[in-house]
């Protein structure tokens, strides 16, 4: 009877250490990776996540670890980040380090980011395991750089953790959910090439034009032409709250730009038109720009969609190239 149990616990045992592999080039991936994209009403803000991705499974003293990047941007309109909240989530044996050296390796360069750090009790695995989340704030180049290198790397101290080609591919496809999300727009009973953006102002010419709109308009729709009443494309239209610094004088106009949120943006098409639904009553700055050395352009205007005076015209919008 005891020889019996003896060779079940054996088998046991075997079963469970042969199991679980201790060095891991990448972990092969059951689904395809969960994008989540959520808006938040009270905060106004919008989070596009990539639910945690498995990198690793036993490596040293390490359980496990994954990986999680998100990307808060103000209202529902995405944009281009500048920073990308790259979170890594371990389950480590014993004390977590007050000093943990992370190194990200791209295709050979190193980087080294600063993070928050956290840790939770993992006591369902047994005494001792710890938890520990850390949030780097990694440069979107940076993270770019990681979505096109064809090897990359995390070093947990002198503990080395590949990223395998299923994992990357994770995070390219994620890369590619905040980068543009196009959505069509009817326009006059067409159908414009006008699509929401990522893009903040685009460079141009240093001189600005501001117009201000005297008339009152029902919807903030329009045409961008030139001078020579040609149709410019690929401007991109973006509307701002708060438009009182364009009616300002510097320096309190700099101050008033600092409470801006833009609320929506359009890249427009072949046909040079915009419209923007739902924009409520009230004040906005719409921005026109368009790189190769065009003027930006800076319309001050009053929606008014309930006042019978409002026009139902569309605003036109002449842009200047820069000299």
């Amino acid at each position: 009877m005891v020889k019996l149990l003896t060779l079940l616990l054996v088998a046991l045992w075997w079963t469970f250490a042969t199991g679980l592999p201790t060095a891991v080039e990448g972990i092969a991936q059951d689904a395809p990776p969960k994008i989540d994209v959520v808006y938040d009403s009270g905060k106004d803000k919008t989070t596009v996540s990539l639910a945690p991705v498995q990198i690793s499974g036993p490596n040293g003293k390490y359980h496990s670890l994954h990986m999680a990047p998100s990307f808060t941007y103000p209202v529902r309109v995405p944009r281009t980040p500048e920073i990308i909240d790259f979170e890594l989530r371990t389950v480590v044996k014993g004390r977590l380090k007050i000093d943990l050296y992370v190194l990200f390796i791209v295709d050979g360069e190193k980087f080294f980011l600063s993070s928050n750090r956290w840790g939770v009790k993992k006591g369902h695995l047994g005494r001792g395991w710890m938890g520990e989340h850390l949030v780097f704030r990694m440069p979107y180049e940076t993270f770019l750089k990681i979505t096109r290198a064809s090897s990359f790397e995390i070093n947990l101290d002198s503990i080395s953790f590949p990223v395998g080609a299923e994992q990357l591919q994770a995070l390219r496809e994620w890369a590619m959910q905040i980068k543009r999300v196009p959505t069509s727009m009817r326009i006059n009973g067409g159908r414009s090439r006008c699509t929401t953006s990522v893009e903040s102002t685009r460079s141009g010419a240093n001189e600005s034009i501001v117009i201000a709109e005297k008339r009152q308009y029902r919807r903030l729709t329009g045409i961008v032409r030139d001078v020579n009443e040609e149709v410019v494309s690929d401007v991109l239209v973006e509307v701002f709250d708060h438009p009182e610094h364009l009616l300002m004088s510097y320096p309190e106009s700099e101050e008033m730009k600092k409470v801006q949120r833009r609320i929506a943006a359009c890249v427009v098409g072949a046909d040079g038109r915009f419209y923007f639904k739902n924009i409520r009553a009230g004040k906005y700055e719409v921005r026109f720009s368009k790189d190769g050395g065009w003027k930006y352009t800076h319309v001050h205007v009053v929606v008014a969609p309930g006042n019978r005076k409002a026009t139902r015209r569309g605003l036109v919008i002449s842009m200047q190239a820069g000299t």
